[in-house]
């Protein structure tokens, strides 16, 4: 029998996870949940059949995490606060997601666990922020560069820094993409304008994430597995502009068009994150879990929409235009940021009030077609990728430095890709960080990295994070 702990067990990544794992004989559950959680009772109820065992605590209650710890062979850790919460609480986001990572791990060395419990931790497509075209192919090394205001972003790049340099012999970083799940018709805030109209992501349903987890928790992995970092994504079926993703949701509860019910100067033209993967199928291969297109997504949560939202259509377009209409003004919505003359959001996800107000209507707005094909740009990621991360030598790191605009302070390198050595960045910070979480990961200064105020100077220095910074800049 194998006990898994999880975290995060009622998000909609860990609900369909929860409902895989319970009731199996195979599986010894054991789930941390606040007493505060919205699903409490459900879990409870679980909890009186036999069917786990819960923990009533959250990450931030250092010592309730212990005990589970203690006995666990392999940690699923999802617990976080996601946006848009994230953006109103920044503080609880912090709080949690990144100083809740920092007790789990704290957690298993008290344990003593370092060496035998497998920690899976969800990272975020988040952490590499706005790759909009011609930049919307990626892979995992490419720079980090969080969104201009996106805490969960910071957040998780962060907390999987603290992860990946933890010294435990069994970590796993997944890069969660954009998740399809039932609640995104029912989101009502101004994030849903955040997203540029021609944005691109490759999706993935909330059920094949969970058959991912559930794939990884059955599966012998091998050791090379463990100690990387690993895109998630739908594949090429599940890569999608926000505009055809958005045309297909609305599809599905009768709206036929989409450009009856918004404007396309609600939508921020950049500062979000997304991407098409260029190595999403390494996971894939290893785990096999794709099953679902964007299409039978929606097939399926037809049927499990509240009436009002599934028969939307059935009222014509107004109503719906005047609800996205409100939604854009209220709190965080591009309008409201208009009408309040919040210069600081508008510059980010606009470049200028002048770029806002030149954005043209849908008589002349051209949506992005064929993002799938055509020219991939694939960024350097400063050395002889050839020889794979277990080739890298020294002179190797010091081109890695150099290309980050730094240099490497340590004086010999004998080969151990996740022990730390010295480095200095192009701003003049020291610091101690592993040629993995460098090479692999595409992290470099704890200071700068995700330091939104100090990107024009990064990229002054930095050829390497230049690659995605100049080309996507709004303010030029």
């Amino acid at each position: 029998m194998k006990t898994v702990f999880v975290t995060g067990a009622t998000g909609n990544m860990g609900w369909p996870l929860l409902k895989r794992l319970v009731g199996r004989p195979d599986i010894r559950l054991i789930v941390l949940a606040s007493p505060k959680d919205r699903k409490i009772q459900h879990l409870k109820e679980m909890e009186r059949k036999g069917q786990l065992s819960l923990v009533c605590a959250d990450v931030c209650d250092r010592p309730a995490l212990d005990e589970p710890v203690g006995i666990a062979d392999i940690i699923i850790h999802m617990a976080a606060v996601v946006s848009p919460a994230a953006d109103r609480l920044p503080e609880l986001a912090m709080e949690v997601n990144l100083n809740g990572t920092r007790n789990l791990l704290a957690a298993i060395r008290t344990m003593g666990r370092e060496a035998s419990v497998k920690l899976v931790f969800i990272g975020s497509v988040a952490e590499t922020g706005d790759r909009r075209p011609p930049l919307h192919w990626g892979r995992v090394g490419d720079p980090v560069k969080p969104a201009r205001f996106d805490t969960y972003a910071l957040s998780k790049l962060r907390a999987e820094r603290e992860v990946a340099e933890s010294g435990l012999r069994y970590w796993v970083s997944l890069r969660q993409t954009g998740i399809m799940h039932k609640g995104l018709l029912s989101v009502r805030d101004g994030i849903i304008f955040h997203q540029p109209l021609n944005n691109c992501m490759e999706w993935i349903s909330d059920e094949d994430s969970a058959a991912m987890l559930e794939h990884l928790i059955d599966s012998d992995l091998p050791e090379v597995f463990w100690r990387h970092i690993y895109n998630v994504g739908g594949g090429q079926k599940c890569r999608l502009t926000y505009y055809e993703f958005m045309e297909l949701l609305y599809k599905n509860i009768g709206i036929r068009d989409i450009i009856k019910v918004m404007e396309p100067s609600w939508f921020a033209l950049g500062n979000f994150h997304g991407q098409y993967y260029l190595d999403s199928d390494i996971l894939e291969d290893l785990l096999h879990f794709r099953s679902e297109s964007p299409e039978d997504f929606v097939r399926r949560i037809r049927r499990q929409l509240p009436v009002g939202i599934r028969l939307s259509g059935m009222f014509g377009t107004s109503p719906v235009k005047r609800g996205m209409s409100s939604i854009s003004s209220s709190k965080g919505g591009s309008l409201q940021w208009v009408r309040e003359k919040d210069g600081d959001k508008i510059d980010a996800f606009y470049g200028s009030i002048g770029s806002l107000k030149l954005i043209p209507g849908w008589e002349t707005w051209i949506p992005l077609r064929g993002t799938r094909e055509g020219e991939r740009i694939i960024l350097s990621h400063g050395y002889d990728e050839d020889k794979g991360l277990e080739g890298i030598d020294f002179n190797d790191l010091k081109e890695i430095a150099a290309f980050r605009g730094g240099q490497l302070l340590s004086e010999g390198y004998d080969g151990t890709l996740w022990k730390k050595l010295a480095w200095e960045c192009p701003v003049g910070h020291r610091f101690d960080a592993s040629p993995g979480l460098i090479a692999h990961g595409g992290h470099f200064c704890p200071v700068c990295d995700g330091n939104w105020s100090e990107y024009d100077r990064i990229s002054a220095s930095s050829p390497f994070f230049r690659q995605v910074y100049e080309p996507l800049r709004l303010n030029r």
